[in-house]
Order: C-alpha cells, then structure tokens, then sequence
C-alpha cells in the first residue's frame, strides 16, 4: 500500500514538472517578429550588425523594433545568427517591474514554466519541439532576460563551441 501511494505521488511530480517545462498548446514559438528559425540574415533589410562572438554567432539589432512586450518596456532585442541562420533572440529588461511585466507576458502566452531553484528568479520551458525559452532575473544588476531559442541550431553551436574548445592549443612561452 505504501508502495501505490508513494508511486502515485511521484506520478503526480512528473506530471507536474513535465508540464511546468512544456509551452500551452499551439503557442511554441517558431521564430520571433515574424522572423522564422533558420531564415537567411541576407533576406531581412531591416537588420544592423552589431559584433560578432567568438563562437562565430552574428548578432544584429532590428531598426524601428518596437520595444515593448506585453506591459514590458524592454531595453534591449537582439537577434543572433549562426552561419548567417536566425536561432536566437535575446531580451533584457531594467528593473524589476519591467522584468516582471515580462515574466507574466511569458506566462500568460507559453504558461507556466519550470523553476529549478525556488530562491532565484530563473524559469525554463525545454519541451518544445523546435523552441526553448529562458527567462530570469539578475538582483544585484536588477536586469532581466529573456532568450527564445531554436533547438536544432541552438545543439549545432553549441557542437561547434565543444569541438572548438577540444582544439590543442598553441605551445606556450613564446
């Protein structure tokens, strides 16, 4: 009996957690603005080059982007390329009540997501089928982000970034 009980319990969590990392249905994001994951940099006009990472990731600011989410005044969009693909867009937000504005934005349109450290303002959604999403909050910088990413391209950088981190380094002393 106390076998059931704890499995059923345990049951419960899973589902709970589980949902807690999934979008609500039909809201997963394929893309943001109206800019699809993997559309080529060269067919949007509307982009300014900002730098590039060492990683190779383009990153570009949209003119004329409005900046705001839901109640959010948002500080910064930036959209971030990979082999001249769109896989990423990065938020930031100053302040607490931007930020929260923009946590509930989130919430009200993907749900609920999951908080693995009840102490820290830190929120995922992972089981998506092509996006993963991130969102938290810095209290020391009283800064906030959001990142809304393409899986598939997302695991290609990140394969890049290991392999380039397994290259022998140059001989030291010079």
């Amino acid at each position: 009996m106390n076998l059931r009980k704890f499995a059923f319990i345990g049951i419960i969590i899973l589902s709970v957690t589980y949902s807690a990392l999934a979008f609500n249905p039909g809201s997963e994001p394929d893309g943001f603005r109206g800019i699809k994951w993997g559309t080529d940099i060269t067919t949007l006009r509307d982009m300014e080059y900002l730098w590039t990472a060492d990683s190779g990731v383009k990153v570009y600011k949209r003119k004329g982007d409005v900046l705001k989410i839901g109640g959010a005044n948002v500080a910064n969009i930036q959209y971030e390329f990979w082999k001249g693909k769109f896989f990423r867009v990065y938020i930031t937000t100053d302040g607490l009540k931007n930020w929260h504005d923009l946590k509930e934005a989130c919430f009200d349109k993907f749900g609920e997501a999951y908080n693995p450290n009840n102490y820290k303002e830190s929120y995922y959604w992972g089981l998506g089928k092509i996006t993963r999403m991130s969102i938290g909050y810095d209290e020391v910088k009283g800064r906030g982000h959001l990142f809304i990413d393409s899986k598939e391209i997302s695991n290609e950088v990140k394969t890049f970034e290991e392999k380039a981190r397994q290259k022998p380094k140059a001989v030291e002393g010079f």
